[in-house]
């Protein structure tokens, strides 16, 4: 395979998740992958990793596995790698600048650029190890501004002590990480500092101080986008299956100048339609008598439907509500977990066992469940972005943020209700429960795609 644009130039494909790395590696076995040091087993201890190497004094490689598959990795014309290493490597490390960049999961950017360009430190450690104390007032932007600039004053200072300690001791792992942190925090600082990106531009909230952080996260990325990705390639891809709206996607992450391409969708409508039946509108205060409505409903269409079942609950507090209502007798078949720790291993459960039904906070994305894996989906509640992250809410009330709002949400229920639904042969029939989808429908069916609008049949009860 031949090299893009030239000699040691190459093409690097990024996405988020494990799943969608899987399937590109067994489409294209040619491709040189890279991940994280801590992925990497040592030689002669495999309860190590690359990330615990001590350097040269490390006794647990001959040949460090990282460094030979990194090595790999930049000598191959077709790469791949997590956004979230990229990213890293990309702004920190200046290893990767690939000719072309093809980010799938694109809908997903966003969120990964808005979430390394935010800066949490732990007060604790600010203070004891570099005397640095947290931003006197938390609502007054002069008192952040102030303290933006007296912490980089003070890393710029830390950063050249443990410098020079690190040119005496360079197998000290310790001091090596110490360095590598003041160089993270230092970077982001000075953007934090910046007069044309920075806490100046009124872009930015303060958080975690409940938590004892201080956290500091942009509100809208399109700005700080050019320098932490798109001058990182000379052209690059997007791809998603949800992007929604080309317009939106492209003032949100800075793009002037783009070309959108649709392909129409390959699945026959009648094989994966959805009914949106209302049966009541799930929020936070929904009482106990709601949670019964709507599981008597959830239970019928699992009486009626013997296959596999996987149910959107949001949250993992709506889960264990329903499954609280569940009769005995159809108790056997449900399955869920109460933490991403157990995900997988009730996600296998679930793939084991014909007819279970998965109640999943969390199962929206990363998962393909094609043929009888998933028969049918019904999301209990409409995805809205959480409003009590003050970052989401600070997003919906500024400039463009209902468009942003509801687009995400959109883009939600259509991930959703494509986990069952993965080829042409596929079968799946998704039911809408929650009665605030009329509403989003109302205001916002043109921004869902005709191929998923021809689909839905609105059923009153």
């Amino acid at each position: 395979m031949e090299r893009f644009g030239g000699e040691g130039q190459a093409a690097l494909y990024v996405c988020s998740s494990k799943a969608l790395q899987r399937q590109f590696i067994e489409d294209f076995p040619e491709v040189a992958v890279l991940y994280g040091r801590s992925n990497y087993p040592t030689e002669f201890e495999p309860t190590k990793t690359a990330a615990d190497c001590l350097g040269k004094t490390c006794v647990w490689c001959d040949t460090c596995p990282y460094k030979v598959a990194k090595a790999k990795f930049l000598a191959s014309p077709v790469q791949m790698t997590n956004i979230a290493y990229f990213l890293y490597e990309s702004n920190y490390v200046g290893m990767l600048q690939p000719y072309l960049l093809i980010i799938d999961e694109a809908d997903m950017l966003e969120k990964s650029l808005l979430d390394f360009a935010t800066l949490s430190l732990n007060e604790r450690t600010l203070k004891l190890v570099y005397q640095i104390d947290a931003p006197s007032k938390k609502t007054v932007q002069s008192s952040w501004e102030e303290w933006a600039r007296n912490a980089e004053y003070r890393v710029q200072e830390w950063l050249g002590v443990y410098e020079q300690k690190y040119l005496a001791q360079k197998d000290n792992e310790e001091l090596k990480d110490r360095v590598e942190f003041l160089l993270t925090t230092l970077y982001k600082l000075k953007v934090l500092n910046d007069p044309e990106l920075g806490l100046a531009t009124g872009n930015w909230i303060y958080d975690g101080y409940k938590e004892n952080k201080v956290i500091f996260k942009p509100i809208h990325i399109g700005k700080l986008a050019q320098g932490l990705i798109w001058d990182k390639a000379q052209k690059v891809v997007l791809m998603s299956g949800t992007i929604i709206s080309a317009r939106v996607m492209a003032e949100n992450l800075g793009i002037e100048d783009y070309e959108e391409v649709v392909l129409p969708a390959q699945f026959p409508a009648e094989n994966r339609p959805v009914i949106v039946e209302p049966i009541i509108s799930l929020k936070k205060d929904s009482t106990d008598d709601d949670f019964r409505l709507l599981t008597d409903r959830i239970c019928d269409i699992v009486r009626e439907n013997t296959g596999r079942i996987l149910i959107h609950t949001v949250s993992y507090q709506n889960a264990q509500k329903i499954l609280s209502h569940v009769p005995r007798d159809l108790r056997r078949r449900f399955l869920t977990y109460q933490n991403s720790n157990d995900a997988e291993e009730v996600l296998k459960r679930y793939l084991a066992k014909d007819g279970s039904v998965l109640l999943s906070p969390s199962f929206s994305r990363g998962i393909s469940l094609d043929a009888d894996k998933c028969e049918v989906v019904i999301i209990a509640k409409v995805p809205y972005p959480y409003l009590g992250d003050k970052q989401i809410q600070a997003r919906l009330y500024s400039s463009g943020g209902q468009a942003w709002y509801n687009i995400h949400t959109i883009r939600e229920i259509i991930q959703m209700a494509g986990r069952g639904m993965r080829s042409k042969e596929d079968h799946c029939t998704t039911f809408i429960l929650d009665k605030n989808f009329i509403d989003l429908w109302r205001k916002t069916k043109m921004f869902f795609p005709q191929w998923f609008r021809e689909s839905v049949e609105i059923r009153n009860r």
